[in-house]
């Protein structure tokens, strides 16, 4: 395998051999400790060992992520500016709150006794939006065409 270390303007490129035939940036190759060469993410395998949550570092199961779409239990976005909203309670009702731009999710009517029953709530209003619904179509006509054998089969 033939490898340099030529420098084009700037930035130094790390040229691999002719398997790949093309110069990568240093940052996008990896030592393979085992093997004794140079890889490139075209050569590897990324696998998830587990699931966390990116505010509160929670982890959590691959089943829990699938039912709650990659999003942790707890925390939920602002959909308005993005910062993490907390679960209020008002006069024995919960409802999710931004600190930072005051939204609140009682305008949308997801409010419930309990915070679980909140995040359900969510959750269920998520789902059945018109863009969600209409993904869910295409994805089973997929599946129903690929079963067919039709569209590219």
């Amino acid at each position: 395998m033939f490898w340099g270390w030529p420098v084009h303007g700037h930035a130094a490129e790390l040229l691999v051999g002719p398997r790949l035939g093309r110069g990568h940036p240093i940052e996008q190759v990896l030592w393979c400790d085992t093997c004794c060469v140079v890889l490139t993410r075209l050569d590897t395998v990324d696998e998830v060992h587990s699931y966390s949550c990116s505010h509160c570092k929670q982890a959590f199961s691959e089943a829990d992520a699938t039912k709650l779409r990659n999003r942790c239990a707890i925390c939920r976005e602002c959909p308005e500016c993005g910062v993490r909203v907390v679960v209020s309670q008002y006069q024995g009702v919960c409802f999710l709150t931004c600190s930072f731009c005051r939204w609140s999710s009682r305008a949308l009517g997801v409010e419930g006794p309990d915070p679980d029953r909140v995040v359900a709530l969510a959750l269920e209003r998520e789902r059945s939006t018109p863009t969600a619904t209409r993904f869910r179509d295409l994805v089973q006509a997929g599946v129903a065409e690929s079963g067919r054998g039709g569209a590219g089969g």
